[in-house]
C-alpha cells in the first residue's frame, strides 16, 4: 500500500492547479481507466490515502458535477477548493468530514435561487460553522 505523506500531498495539488483539464470521458470510458490527472482522481486519492479504484472515482466525480451546476468555479478550481477546505478542517480538528461528504454538504448549503454562485464563499462560511471557537 503506498500512503502520501502531507509533502506530497501538497505537491500533487500544485500540479493539479496548473496542469491543463483533461478532456471530459464517457462514463464507461471513466468506469474502465479513471485518469489520475481527473480531479476527481485526486480528491479520491487525497481522501482515501491510495489509489482509488475506478467505482470510487466515479462517486467523486458524480459528487463533483453535481456541486459544479451550484458554482461559478470550474472542476479544477472547485475541487483545489474543497480540498483547501477539507484540510483547514483537518488542521482544525474536525475529524468527521471526508471530501466526499465535504462536496455535499456544500452543495446542499447553496440555495436554489442563488446558484451559480461562488462556492469559495460558501465553503468559507460552511468552515466557521464546522471549526471550533478559539
Amino acid at each position: 500500500m503506498f500512503v502520501l505523506g502531507p509533502a506530497a500531498i501538497v505537491l500533487l495539488i500544485l500540479v493539479a492547479i496548473t496542469a491543463p483539464h483533461p478532456a471530459t470521458q464517457d462514463t464507461q470510458t471513466a468506469q474502465i481507466a479513471p485518469s489520475p490527472e481527473s480531479p476527481a482522481y485526486k480528491l479520491a486519492l487525497y481522501d482515501s490515502g491510495y489509489a482509488p479504484d475506478a467505482t470510487t472515482v466515479a462517486k467523486y466525480q458524480s459528487a463533483l458535477d453535481v456541486l459544479k451546476q451550484h458554482c461559478t468555479e470550474d472542476e479544477p478550481t472547485l475541487a483545489s477548493e474543497i480540498w483547501a477546505s477539507w484540510k483547514d478542517l483537518e488542521s482544525n480538528k474536525v475529524t468527521d468530514e471526508t471530501i466526499l461528504s465535504l462536496m455535499a454538504h456544500i452543495t446542499q448549503s447553496v440555495p436554489a435561487s442563488a446558484a451559480p454562485t461562488d462556492c469559495r464563499a460558501v465553503m468559507a462560511a460552511y468552515l466557521l460553522m464546522r471549526e471550533p471557537s478559539k
